[in-house]
């Protein structure tokens, strides 16, 4: 099974020979990471001491220190699995950080487009505001002078023009707070597959898809062993 693995490639970087073989090497790391022999003969020693533990009692000095003896050997047998796996765990990380530097790079021009293109269309919004409030505020202003040219002259007993009709003063849309909003969705990435519960498991593979729909419904706030929840951001224009 795990030559079957090694031999197949990733189609995701065809064509780019140099950053494939790359992450070919870097996938290879990971599945040579694990010595499944160890793991077996660790697998098999846990289940005897499990099967121990279920049966322990303390019922006096001796048995008493028969548990702790049985104690140090489960921690022992606890703490040698999660060495087996360390390597797999950390190639995966290496590999996993690697390809988010990869997409990181590809989209970072297209990112700064994105952003220089909201201020060209934000900085226009906002001078179109400003001019409307521009003329909206010379109409108060007509206004009140020709009100109180009125009331002058009635108070000095001049004849009096008939009273001067407002004016239609233009309303402005007030400007929102951010010209563009962030939409938010999150994913799960599955860090230790080792302490993720069967119920998230389709064999051979963790189910992803429930897994992301399941981080996405709590907002990336579920708490499942082995997992953490991936925030993504996604911009767009009010």
């Amino acid at each position: 099974m795990k030559d079957m693995q090694q031999q197949q490639t990733l189609p995701a970087v065809e064509g780019t020979p140099a950053i494939g073989a790359e992450l070919v090497a870097l996938r290879d790391a990971l599945l040579d990471g694990l010595d499944e022999d160890a793991r077996d003969g660790a697998l098999a020693e846990a289940e005897d001491l499990v099967a121990k533990a279920a049966k322990a009692e303390v019922m006096d000095q001796d048995s008493y220190d028969q548990v702790g003896r049985l104690r140090t050997s489960v921690s022992l047998s606890h703490k040698t699995l999660q060495e087996i796996s360390h390597p797999v765990k950390s190639a995966a990380n290496k590999l996993h950080k690697r390809i988010c530097d990869l997409v990181n790079a590809d989209t970072l021009k297209l990112g700064r487009s994105l952003r220089d293109l909201d201020h060209l269309l934000t900085d226009w919004d906002r001078g179109q505001r400003q001019e409307a409030e521009r003329v909206r505020q010379e109409a108060l202003t007509k206004q009140r002078q020709e009100l109180k040219q009125h009331t002058e002259a009635a108070a000095k007993g001049e004849p009096v023009p008939p009273a001067p009709v407002p004016a239609s003063i233009p309303y402005v849309m007030p400007e929102p707070n951010a010209a563009v909003a962030m939409r938010y969705t999150y994913t799960c990435q599955v860090i230790d597959q080792a302490a993720l519960p069967r119920e998230w498991w389709t064999i051979p593979e963790p189910d992803q898809k429930r897994l992301d729909e399941h981080y996405q419904r709590t907002r990336g706030k579920a708490d499942i062993p082995g997992c953490e929840a991936v925030e993504h951001s996604h911009p767009r224009r009010r």
